[in-house]
């Protein structure tokens, strides 16, 4: 999807890339498709990657040169053939991310790192697809911050049901439900809990490229 990050030349505008990959992929992918001046190391956030001699003897695994070269462009060589990849962090503090990677921090400590105060931030665009993806949605509490999800994928599933009118209209319906329930604990521990946040974002939908800079210049054209 490079039509969205080709076409905004002509706007002043911070573009970062979080991705549970590693940067050996990233890098490649970026490079092929000629956006690497993007992107630079610094705005990209992933699990850390490098060619070495011998596999790791620590999780997690490395991957054979014959499947990670395919896939990277062939990054690997005789004398390095192991891709090694590590954890971008350890994350102990976030359940909706794996253990590896946790977009909602990394969003959160680049916006914080680069401007200090949330409320002067101009508006931020999140674009993503999968269930990672809705951890950083909902750190964007400001209905000025949109949320590109791609139509009828997980990120774009999940936060259609935490859109404010659905979160009250649940929580209303849970509570009615538990007021008129038997009060057992056996009927008390298959009451269904809304832990999540409403989403106070704006979502849009996406289904290619086009969909998301069509956004995204109506936004930044404003």
């Amino acid at each position: 999807m490079p039509r969205p990050y080709r076409s905004h030349a002509t706007y002043t505008c911070v573009v970062s890339k979080s991705g549970d990959a590693n940067s050996e992929f990233i890098t490649q992918i970026l490079a092929g498709y000629k956006l690497s001046h993007v992107f630079p190391p610094d705005r990209i956030f992933t699990n850390p990657a490098k060619w070495t001699a011998a596999p790791p003897t620590v999780l997690p695994p490395a991957f054979k040169s014959q499947t990670a070269s395919a896939a990277s462009g062939g990054g690997g060589s005789a004398s390095n053939e192991w891709l090694s990849v590590s954890y971008h962090h350890n994350n102990k503090w976030c359940s909706r991310c794996p253990l590896n990677l946790c977009k909602g921090k990394v969003l959160t400590e680049n916006i914080l790192s680069r401007h200090g105060d949330i409320k002067s931030l101009p508006p931020v665009m999140y674009v993503g697809d999968g269930g990672g993806d809705v951890c950083p949605a909902l750190c964007l509490r400001r209905s000025i911050d949109v949320v590109f999800g791609r139509n009828n994928y997980a990120m774009h599933k999940k936060l259609s049901n935490l859109l404010p009118t659905n979160t009250t209209t649940a929580a209303a319906a849970t509570a009615a439900t538990t007021n008129s329930a038997p009060t057992t604990a056996a009927a008390a521990t298959k009451q269904p809990t809304f832990s999540e946040p409403p989403l106070r974002a704006t979502l849009k939908a996406w289904a290619d490229g086009n969909d998301v800079a069509a956004g995204v210049d109506a936004l930044l054209s404003k």
